[in-house]
């Protein structure tokens, strides 16, 4: 069970603050991941909507770059 008022007594801004750096050190490495995330979240949740024959798909695989 979460206590928080045990996570009030810890240094959570402190942790935030380092992962808010981290996070910004490695946005230009990761930035391509980060950048259409809404997009593919939705594209997500689509799919979890179909049944699995509408997700079932067969497709050619190609070696070209987008």
């Amino acid at each position: 069970m979460l206590s928080f008022l045990a996570l009030s007594s810890t240094f959570i801004r402190d942790i935030e603050a380092r992962l808010r750096d981290t996070l910004d050190k490695l946005y230009p490495e990761l930035g391509r991941m980060f950048r259409d995330q809404t997009a593919a979240w939705q594209f997500l949740q689509e799919i979890n909507q179909l049944g699995f024959v509408e997700r079932k798909a067969e497709l050619p695989m190609s070696n070209e770059r987008f």
